[in-house]
C-alpha cells in the first residue's frame, strides 16, 4: 500500500481508506491514484469487507489533481486517473465517501460515483473546470444534473 493511501479495518466488514497528503492538501497524485486503486481492488477481492469508507486526513478530503505531478508525468500521466474512475464507478461493494473541507475538482465530481457521500458542516464543494480551462471529467456534466437537478 502506498503511504499517501492508508487503509484500516474501520469494524466488521468495513475497510477505511484515507487519502494521506494533507501536505498538499490531498491533492491526488499519480502515486496515490495508484494506492487506491490498489486498496479498492484489495477490497473487492476480499470476502470479509462488505463496504468501503473513502476519506482525506487532516479535515480535507482532497483539493483535486496535483497539476504539477500530472505536468511532469508527460502525455500519459492522466492515464492513471481515468483507470481510477473506472474502478470506483464499477465497484461491486458499496463506496461511501466521508468528505470534510475541501473536494475540489475529481474529489467533487468522485462523489458523483458512490453510493453516498456524508458531508460534514464545514465541507466545500468545487468544480473549477471552466475557470482553469479543463473540460469536466468522470461523467460530471452529466450525472451531477441527473443527481442534483439541472435548477
Amino acid at each position: 500500500m502506498s503511504e499517501t493511501v492508508l487503509s484500516e479495518t474501520a469494524g466488521p466488514g468495513v475497510v477505511l481508506l484515507t487519502i494521506n497528503r494533507p501536505q498538499r492538501r490531498n491533492a491526488l497524485d499519480r502515486a496515490t491514484y495508484a494506492g487506491l486503486i490498489a486498496a479498492l481492488a484489495a477490497a473487492e477481492a476480499d470476502a470479509a469487507v462488505r463496504a468501503v469508507v473513502l476519506t482525506g486526513a487532516a479535515g480535507c478530503f482532497t483539493s483535486g489533481n496535483d497539476i504539477a505531478d500530472f505536468a511532469a508525468g508527460g502525455p500519459d500521466g492522466a492515464r492513471i486517473a481515468i483507470d481510477f474512475l473506472t474502478a470506483i464507478s464499477t465497484a461491486r461493494k458499496p463506496l461511501v465517501a466521508a468528505v470534510e473541507g475541501f473536494a475540489v475538482g475529481i474529489g467533487s465530481t468522485l462523489l458523483l460515483h458512490c453510493d453516498l457521500a456524508y458531508a460534514g458542516a464545514g465541507a466545500s464543494f468545487r468544480l473549477p473546470f471552466i475557470t482553469l480551462g479543463l473540460t469536466p471529467e468522470g461523467g460530471s456534466s452529466l450525472l451531477l444534473p441527473l443527481l442534483a437537478g439541472s435548477k
